[in-house]
């Protein structure tokens, strides 16, 4: 057999599974998913017996092992900086949460999701406000940040299209919530991404193509 290869398939399957999964590729919950499955594939290559595999399969040993440790790298730097934007981004884990409990098939408490929207909303306009008074973040950051409250919007979109129209309370009670939300978080993506990283980035062509390299490992891409 072809163990390696095997568990390399293996990988690029598994992977794609994880990511249909678990949808915030900036967060607590994927960062540990993550780091555990990448150590379970160490495991996996450490047990195969390195000195009996042809030269071809010690290659793409060697090739697997150092991009699984460059993957465990990208997370815990992805991990630092999603902490260090902690202050920009405050309303994370609420969303975050709702779409775990959708993901799990939880029965919404319209009433208590309709309040944390609301709490989410005052957390997004204190924040702009905030850096509209003193931008704390580095063009690189912002972009981040701006993917991170993309990525938000989206799950919060999975989570109101997943319940509206099958939970009555939750049609009724959340609708005006989701919808000031979901502008709102639009809104902060743009502010983001546009006006405090792109208008003040210095390393944007004439084009506008950023010279920021996106530091993602091709096992997985």
């Amino acid at each position: 057999g072809e163990p390696v290869k095997e568990l390399i398939q293996q990988v690029y399957a598994d992977m794609e599974d994880l990511h249909k999964v678990y949808i915030f590729r900036y967060s607590p919950e994927y960062f540990n998913r993550m780091r555990t499955y990448y150590g379970h594939t160490l495991q996996q290559l450490k047990n195969i017996p390195f000195d009996t595999l042809p030269v071809g399969e010690q290659v793409d040993y060697i090739l697997l092992k150092r991009e699984v440790n460059q993957e465990l790298q990208q997370i815990a730097e992805n991990e630092a900086l999603y902490n260090s934007l902690q202050p920009v981004i405050p309303f994370a884990p609420a969303i975050m949460t709702m779409q775990v409990n959708r993901r799990r098939g939880d029965t919404p408490d319209a009433e208590k999701i309709a309040a944390a929207l609301g709490k989410v909303q005052e957390e997004i306009k204190t924040a702009i406000a905030g850096l509209k008074q003193k931008n704390t973040l580095t063009p690189a950051n912002a972009r981040t940040a701006a993917e991170i409250v993309s990525d938000l919007r989206n799950g919060l979109k999975n989570v109101y299209t997943f319940y509206y129209g099958y939970e009555p309370a939750f049609t009724r009670l959340v609708k005006q919530p989701y919808a000031e939300t979901d502008s709102l978080l639009q809104q902060y993506a743009q502010f983001l991404g546009h006006e405090l990283a792109d208008k003040s980035d210095k390393s944007l062509d004439a084009s506008g193509i950023t010279g920021t390299p996106i530091g993602r490992a091709a096992l997985i891409s």
